[in-house]
This record gives C-alpha cells, sequence and structure tokens, in this order.
C-alpha cells in the first residue's frame, strides 16, 4: 500500500539512537507491540530466531535458561528492540568482548520496497550464481549488490578502517568476497533506509559464570583513556567497566594497589550492578541537567583506536573548547574568555584581518563554520577585509564583535562606530545588536544557522555594558525568544521535469564541455561518471581546483586569466556546456553566446544562472542532482572530441614542463612551484597568495587523491595565504600546510603571521607549516598588468619593494628557514622543508621577468606588452627576453609531434 501511494516506510526499534530515528514525514511501524517473540532457539549452535520487535532484556531473559546471551548491550537494554538495534548496529559497553550488532548477525529475513519477501546472509559464489540462473528480482538486487562491490572493490577495501566499534556509514565491507559475501551484515546499520527486517538469525554468547567489577579513579577522562591500552594488554574484559579475576594483575601492572583510595574492587553482584547502572544512566543525566543549561552529548559514540583514545579526547575537548560546547553563553567577549578558562579557545592574531582570514581559511579546509572576534571600532573594522573575502567566495563566518556601551551610542564617544551600519552589506543575511543577555542564545544561534544556511557571513554586536551583566535566559514569557542548538543537513533537488530537460540539452551536444567549482567538491564521483559517460573534459574554477584529480586525462586544469590553454580552447570549442556549483565570474572565457547550449547546478539560486544564458537552472546539491541526472544521459559514441581534449591537456603539461626548465635570473618562478609536484604528501594542504603565485599554484600544482588548495577566489585579495595556511592547520593539524605566498604579501602581513606560528606550532600533531615566498622584489601581478592591460612600463616607485630577510626573521622566531639563490638547490630546499620537525619559511630569490602569460595569449599580444616595455620600462631586456621564450615553449613540437616527424 505504501509503495502505491509513494508513501515512505521507517521502521521504530526504540531506544537505539537518542531520538528513535522515528522523527519523519513516514508510515512508522512500531514492532514492538505484535511482533516480539523469541521464534526458535538452538542451543547447541548457540543461535536463535527472533522477530523485531523483542526488547533485549527480555530476549536474555527467555534465553536464560539455556545459559546463553546476545552479546551486545547497550545502556538502553531495559527497552530497546532487536530490530532497532539491527538497524543502528548497536554498541554498548560489552563491545570489547563481543563487538557490535553487525558481528552477531547471521542471516535477515527482509521485505524491499515493491514487496521482495526473501532471506539474506553470507553468499558464496556458487550460491549467487544460482541466484542469477533463477532470474527474478533477487537476482537483479544481487547483481546490483555485485556490481557495488565490483566497481568500488578497492576503495572499500582500503577505505574502512580497522577499528571495532565503527557504526558510520552503509557497512559495504561486508560484501567484500574475503567476507562471504555477507548481505545481511551489510543491511544492518542501514537504519530502515534499505528493507524492513522481518525476522533475524543471532549469534549467541554463554552467560559468564562470574563476573568482578574493578573501578579506577583518575583526575581526567583523558588519563583514563591512556590507561586501556594498558588494561587490554593485561586482561580480556568484558566490558572496559567489567573486568575478570586478573583484578589484581591489573592493579599491579598500573602501579596501584588494592589500598588506594582511587581504587575499588567488588566481587558482589548487587554492588557491581548498582554500579553500572549509574554508568547507563550516564548519558541522560548529563544531557538533562536540572538547571535546564544546553549540552552536547555524542561524544560516547566515537570510534578511534584503543592506543589512540586519550589524545583523540584531548582533541576533542579543543574542539569542543574551540566551539564553545562547554560553556552556555558569551558573558562578555575577552572577559568571558578568561573566565570560562579559555573555552571556547581563543586563537590570537597579530591582526584582526588576519583573524577572520585565518577563520575563512578554517572553513574551507574543515567544512564547519568559523568564527572571529573583534573589541569595537578599529578591530570590527579590522576584520572587513577577510569577512568580505568570506563573503564573496560563500564560506560561512560569524563575526562577533564589540561596541561601546549603549548609554553612549549617539554620543560621538571614542571608537565608536556605526556598527549595523558598517557591517550591513558584509552580513546583509543577519547582523543583530544584543541589548539583553536574554536575547544572546537566539542571536548567537540563528547567526549560525544563518551563516550555514546560506554560506555567508553573519555579525553578533555585543555593546560593553552589555557583556558586563549576568546571565539569564530567555523566559518563557511573552516577547521573550527562545533557541536551541543544531541544524540538519539537507540537500535540495530538483524536480524530474527540469532534470529531463537539462539530460536532453546534454545529450544533444558533441562536443560537451564540463566546469566545477568548490561547489562540486562533494560530488567527485558524480562528476566523473558524467564526464565519462558524455564524453568532456572537465575544466575547473580556481576555487574548484581541488575537486578532481589533476592527473585524469580530461581535466584541462583551470580556467580564466590564470588558466590552461586547453581549458580555454575546451570553452572556445564546445557545443554543450554543464556548470557545476562554480560562479565563475570571467564571461569572456565561457562560450560564445549562442554556441553552446548549457545547464547549471547550483545549491544556491541566488547564484544561478548568472554567468551564461543557461537554457536549464538546477537549483539542487550537485551530487544528489548529478546521480538522478545520470540515468538520462545518453552515453557517448564518439570519442574524437574527448581524445582532443585529452591530447591537448597532455601536451599542455609538457609546456608547463619546458617553461618550468627555461633558464631565468636568478630562479624561474614556474620551476619553484613545478619542483613541488612530485614532493607533495598525500595529505598536504595547499593555500596561495594573489598575485602571480597564484598562477603557478594554478598552472603548475597538480593535486590528487585527498589534497586540498584554495585560494583568495572571488575577492582576489592579497594577504591571505599565511593565514589561510594557519587556519588549516587548526583544522586539520595532523596534515602538512603550504602556503605559496609573493613577497609583496608576506610584507603586507605574512611575517607578522610568522609570529601567530610560532606561537602555536607545537600544538598541532604534525608541526610542519611551509611558507614559500617568492622574492622577486617587485609587486609582480600589478606590474604585468599595467604592461598587457594599460601599455604602460613598470612604475617603480608603486611597485618596487625592498629586500628583506624573511629566512632571517623566521630564525629569529625559531622557525627552520632557507634561503635559495640557485636553481640546482629548489628541490633540495623543497625536501628539507618537508622533512624538518618545526615550521619553515622557504625564501626563493625569483626572477620578475617570468610573465605570468594568459592562456590565451598571442605573440602578437607579447609584442603589445614588449611595445610598453621599450617605452622605457627598467627590465626592458629581461622580459622581452622571457616573455618570448615562456610563450614560444607552446609552439614547440611535442612527443607526440616528434612522433609524427622524427626530424621536428
Amino acid at each position: 500500500m505504501c509503495a502505491r501511494f509513494g508513501a515512505p516506510v521507517l521502521s521504530r526499534g526504540g531506544g537505539t539512537s537518542l531520538a528513535g530515528q522515528a522523527t519523519n514525514a513516514a508510515v512508522v511501524v512500531d514492532w514492538t507491540k505484535y511482533c516480539h517473540r523469541l521464534v526458535s532457539v538452538d542451543p547447541g549452535a548457540r543461535t536463535c530466531v527472533v522477530e523485531p520487535g523483542i526488547v533485549l532484556d527480555e530476549l536474555n531473559r527467555q534465553l536464560s535458561g539455556h545459559r546463553l546471551q546476545f552479546g551486545p548491550k547497550p545502556s538502553t537494554h531495559t527497552h530497546c528492540a532487536l530490530g532497532g538495534m539491527i538497524g543502528n548496529n548497536s554498541c554498548g559497553a560489552s563491545t570489547q568482548a563481543y563487538g557490535k550488532t553487525v558481528d552477531n548477525v547471521r542471516r535477515l529475513e527482509i521485505l524491499t520496497y515493491d514487496g521482495t519477501r526473501m532471506w539474506v546472509g553470507p553468499t558464496p559464489k556458487a550460491e549467487r550464481e544460482r541466484i542469477a540462473e533463477e532470474g527474478g528480482r533477487r537476482a537483479e538486487i544481487y547483481a546490483g549488490l555485485d556490481r557495488i562491490i565490483t566497481e568500488y572493490l578497492a576503495d572499500v577495501r582500503h577505505g574502512y578502517p580497522d577499528i571495532p566499534r565503527r557504526v558510520s556509514g552503509y557497512n559495504l565491507d561486508s560484501l567484500l568476497p574475503e567476507k562471504g559475501f555477507d548481505v545481511a551484515r551489510a543491511l544492518v546499520g542501514s537504519e530502515g533506509t534499505l528493507v524492513t527486517v522481518l525476522r533475524a538469525e543471532l549469534d549467541l554468547v554463554p552467560v559468564p559464570p562470574f563476573q568482578s567489577l574493578l573501578v579506577l579513579g583518575y583526575d581526567d577522562i583523558c588519563t583514563a583513556a591512556d590507561d586501556v591500552p594498558r588494561l587490554l594488554e593485561h586482561s580480556d574484559p568484558s566490558q572496559l567497566e567489567a573486568v575478570d579475576d586478573q583484578a589484581r594483575e591489573l592493579l599491579w601492572s598500573l602501579s596501584r594497589s588494592e589500598k588506594d583510595p582511587a581504587v575499588a574492587l567488588s566481587d558482589n553482584p548487587v554492588r557491581e550492578q548498582e554500579m553500572l547502572k549509574a554508568r547507563e544512566a550516564g548519558l541522560g543525566v548529563t544531557a538533562r541537567p536540572p538547571d535546564g543549561r544546553e549540552t552536547w552529548e555524542g561524544w560516547e559514540d566515537s570510534a578511534v583506536p584503543p592506543d589512540r583514545l586519550g589524545d583523540h579526547l584531548r582533541d576533542l575537548k579543543v574542539l569542543f573548547d574551540e566551539f564553545g560546547y562547554d560553556h552556555p553563553s558569551l558573558n562578555g567577549l575577552l572577559a568571558a574568555w578568561g573566565r570560562a578558562d579559555n573555552r571556547p579557545r581563543f586563537i590570537q592574531a597579530r591582526h584582526e584581518e588576519m583573524a577572520a582570514f585565518e577563520a575563512v581559511g578554517y572553513v574551507k579546509f574543515s567544512g564547519k563554520p568559523g568564527v572571529c572576534a573583534a573589541t569595537s571600532g578599529p578591530g570590527a573594522i579590522h576584520l572587513l577585509n577577510g569577512l568580505y573575502d568570506a563573503k564573496l567566495d560563500h564560506v560561512p563566518v560569524v563575526a562577533v564583535v564589540g561596541q561601546t556601551n549603549r548609554s553612549a551610542m549617539g554620543g560621538s564617544y571614542q571608537q565608536e562606530v556605526d556598527l549595523p551600519a558598517l557591517y550591513k552589506d558584509v552580513a546583509s543575511d543577519f547582523c543583530e545588536t544584543v541589548t539583553v543577555p536574554e536575547q544572546l542564545p537566539n542571536v548567537l544561534d540563528r547567526a549560525m544557522r544563518t551563516s550555514l544556511a546560506r554560506r555567508s557571513v553573519t555579525a553578533v554586536i555585543i555593546p560593553a555594558d552589555v557583556q558586563e551583566l549576568d546571565y539569564s535566559p530567555p523566559e518563557h514569557a511573552f516577547k521573550m525568544v527562545p533557541s536551541s542548538l543544531g541544524m540538519s543537513y539537507y540537500a535540495p533537488v530538483p524536480s524530474e521535469e527540469a532534470l529531463a530537460r537539462a539530460a536532453e540539452v546534454l545529450n544533444s551536444g558533441q562536443r560537451p564541455a564540463i566546469l566545477v567549482g568548490q561547489g562540486a567538491r562533494g560530488a567527485r564521483q558524480e562528476v566523473m561518471q558524467v564526464a565519462e559517460h558524455l564524453g568532456a573534459g572537465v575544466a575547473k574554477a580556481l576555487l574548484g581546483k581541488d575537486v578532481l584529480d589533476d592527473e585524469l586525462p580530461y581535466v584541462t586544469g583551470a580556467i580564466g586569466l590564470l588558466g590552461t590553454r586547453p581549458s580555454y580552447e575546451m570553452m572556445r570549442d564546445c557545443d554543450t556546456l554543464l556548470v557545476v556549483g562554480s560562479s565563475f565570474p570571467y564571461t569572456q572565457f565561457l562560450p560564445e553566446f549562442g554556441q553552446a547550449r548549457a545547464v547549471q547546478i547550483d545549491i544556491d539560486p541566488h547564484m544561478i544562472g548568472l554567468r551564461y544564458p543557461f537554457e536549464v537552472n538546477l537549483v539542487g546539491d550537485a551530487a544528489v542532482t548529478l546521480r538522478r541526472l545520470l540515468p538520462s544521459l545518453k552515453v557517448a559514441r564518439e570519442h574524437g572530441w574527448r581524445q582532443k581534449i585529452e591530447q591537448d591537456t597532455a601536451d599542455w603539461w609538457e609546456v608547463m614542463r619546458r617553461r618550468a626548465a627555461v633558464e631565468a635570473d636568478p630562479i624561474n618562478p614556474e620551476y619553484v612551484a613545478h619542483a613541488l609536484n612530485d614532493l607533495l604528501p598525500d595529505n598536504a594542504i595547499l593555500a596561495a597568495d594573489s598575485g602571480s603565485a597564484a598562477n603557478w599554484y594554478a598552472r603548475h600544482l597538480k593535486l590528487r587523491g585527498a589534497m586540498r588548495g584554495s585560494l583568495s577566489g572571488t575577492l582576489a585579495t592579497m594577504g591571505p595565504g599565511v593565514p589561510y595556511a594557519i587556519g588549516a592547520k587548526f583544522a586539520h593539524g595532523d596534515r602538512p600546510a603550504i602556503a605559496l605566498v609573493g613577497d609583496g604579501a608576506m610584507q603586507m602581513n605574512g611575517m607578522a603571521e610568522l609570529i601567530t606560528v610560532a606561537k602555536y606550532w607545537r600544538d598541532w600533531a604534525d608541526p610542519r607549516l611551509i611558507v614559500a615566498v617568492l622574492n622577486n622584489l617587485v609587486l609582480n601581478q600589478v606590474t604585468w598588468e599595467m604592461r598587457a592591460m594599460e601599455g604602460a612600463p613598470q612604475f617603480l616607485p608603486s611597485q618596487s619593494i625592498p629586500d628583506v630577510a624573511y629566512a632571517d626573521f623566521a630564525r629569529s622566531l625559531g622557525l627552520e628557514a632557507i634561503r635559495i639563490e640557485k636553481p640546482g638547490e629548489v628541490t633540495g630546499a623543497w625536501e628539507a622543508a618537508l622533512a624538518t620537525d618545526r615550521p619553515c619559511v622557504l625564501d626563493f630569490v625569483t626572477d620578475p621577468a617570468v610573465p605570468p602569460i594568459p592562456p590565451h595569449a598571442t605573440l602578437d599580444q607579447i609584442e603589445a606588452a614588449a611595445t610598453a616595455v621599450l617605452k622605457g620600462d627598467t627590465d626592458r631586456a629581461a622580459v622581452v627576453r622571457q616573455g618570448f621564450k615562456a610563450k614560444v615553449q607552446e609552439f614547440l613540437p611535442t612527443h607526440r609531434d616528434r612522433g609524427r616527424h622524427p626530424n621536428a
């Protein structure tokens, strides 16, 4: 009936997960009223068959006569149903001994949404072949599962961590050949999203004849977690809270004794149950304290190897501190930080603009919201450039700023600035002033939610005298606005009619092109599948440089002034265009109007249809939308277009290799970036500053796999390179970060932020933060823009900058540093920086005459720039030489050409 009317069906187990997973728009089936039988028991085989509504304690009561029990035991064992445990893959404290629910399920009788009913479990290849021969819906299901595991075999085999308590996601690893293609275990933990469980065959374990309980006291939970590996080394406990008769040996191994006041040993079953009940009640008690304050339960479900548990909890506490999860309100900016023992953690930048940039970098590389704070007046003003960087790149950042006392507002008081007016553009989605303490929770929570929902900047302004007031929560009264925390993930999806129109457009072309931006980052696999389907090439906006591997043969690289020639030519010649998650602003680098039929996918309806006359504008999550679009796309039959793109791309990388090899005085900056490619760690995070450094980042660095990279995409402001890298380190302290910056940006603010690096680097699990300075004594990008766009020679009073000893300054802060003056020293410097045990500054002395030539530039345009040089440029000879040498690499015969023309 539900399938007939398209109504979702949701099974409710009860007592598993905090909300029972039944708060949804669906027909909710509660199995506990009628389907709660223990169907059968096989004591010899230690198995039983149950219906999904039977409660765990009741099952174990009925099994007690056989001295058997179901091993997993969540703290809600008095009321959780087995069906819910299967849906949730429940664990409990006994996981150490008996594993998760998935480890104790043999077979499941299931019902699919279309009414197919069958038993599933381990399925050897011979049985799968028999199922395939029988045909029907069951055969289709097994064939589909077989395709999934075959296509993603390597990803599943290597991507699922070997952690005993792992319960996240679908158990696709249960379908691996070495695990017996176990369909039942693959369905455990699927939360009712795939099938309805009618009956389950379970493995049982003997009831232990005796139990002893050892309680050890520690100063904090992290220190207690540090002892877990030693506990496991000397015992095999049924629970981490309950250990066997080796308790005394454990005490000795931990340098404790029974006389220790922080130790309790019990063999009294009644006493043991009382203590265990106290532990089981802990979640509810701490989640709902009597004073009604906000709490953040959930860390107890962390899944980490035991030997890393202590460090994990410490890192988690840092994260809680950073976002204020241990403190319910902000009672006065800096004074509150002091009273709250620096929770959330305050990261001290050298300048408020850098604090905003670091928040932006944190968001870009963590995917979490960022927060920056500043005092009133000048401090709030200084935040603005970084906040505009966030706004224009659609990054969720919340600014918390002070203000003068309410009584002084409007009195031209010291440091009084009209902050609502100042912030009304940058924080146009939400900017509010807190005037009473009761208003604060709602304003803070709404600022955070709005920032996340709109991917934008929001601001909370708190006058100084309000910060001094005692906090009191909003009351249940007229004109009091309460608040609540949290916002579930949502993924908008276009209509079927819109998807059909989009498919018609994309299927109509012979020369398809795809452009992806940062909005496609979560849709890597889907973009690859669409590109393969259509036979398309893929260009990347700079903010989407890490969306797809640069090593894929059909990925043409960046687009625009900092882009590649294959991207430029693909857009010039394509007849269909798909833009995914990008608001790339330079229309002149897209196809001519009327040349290509085009489709855009973007999650933000405000950004749809801006850059090109798209025929179909799809508002939706990129991954979900592409998955729904894929079945309607035709597979390309002609491959000439794709082959041309791949060959052009291969030729371009050869051009980049040659351009990096062009001799310069003293070092070619393209070679600095190019030499880094083969040395990049697989988990590296890269940040590029604006200017010529962004050119070499865009064109020479091949991002692949888990590598991340970003820059100031739309504002294109100078200065974010170093603070982005700092933000990356606070997002991922266990990954190396590399900032590629020019000497102009380094002098502007990068040097001061090295002090921030020196202050915090010991907090990072991987201390490597490398700042590579392209030291050419000139504002190089501005110089070349004047030459190319204005026909004007270099204006030294504006563009020449002093020579600064960047390496010496870094060493004075206790950082590693190297000055590189010869090409032969470049690779060794990168290797040394990547091998050091602390942050490192690399001062590359580079040639300012190497031109950042746009991908569409012709030799005629190079001559125009040269003409400007001849008008009086101070570096005229070198500029003409280097510009010609760089551009001519594109016209030299490639390896492919040499194969056809041996005498070339």
